[in-house]
């Protein structure tokens, strides 16, 4: 599956939210409408086969609207990130996630609901502050 096609399908993403794991791993599911859940979990999939023995980044960076960030998702295995643009994040939320990437270098993204199918490992996580 192509990184564009990856891109679209995840762009439906209609919320960010932490998951309380029994993994000593901090898990970010991201939250998708129902009606699209197969093409999610093929993406994630695809993602994961392309990504299989390389390191995996996420960056959440803030974008100009206050609330609206940006998701990234960075490996040397895709010719560019797969960007998750324009999401809305509660700030607890976000809060929450920058104390887990200050914590943790490492984390599992997810998709919820069908969060055993499509855990990406995270390497490294990162925010990225908008530069004025």
């Amino acid at each position: 599956m192509d990184r564009l096609v990856i891109e679209t399908i995840l762009a439906d993403t209609t919320e960010v939210a932490l998951v309380d794991t029994q993994s000593s791993i901090p898990c970010i599911c991201l939250k998708f409408d129902d009606a699209n859940m197969e093409q999610v979990k093929h993406a994630f999939v695809a993602l994961r086969k392309v990504t299989a023995q390389k390191d995996v980044s996420l960056v959440i960076c803030e974008t100009l609207v206050n609330g609206i960030y940006d998701i990234e998702i960075v490996t040397e295995a895709l010719d560019e990130p797969v960007r998750i643009c324009n999401k809305v994040v509660e700030q607890q939320t976000l809060k929450g996630i920058r104390e887990i990437m200050d914590q943790h270098p490492e984390l599992i993204l997810a998709v919820s609901g069908a969060e055993a199918d499509t855990e990406l490992r995270i390497n490294t996580a990162t925010y990225k502050a908008q530069e004025l």
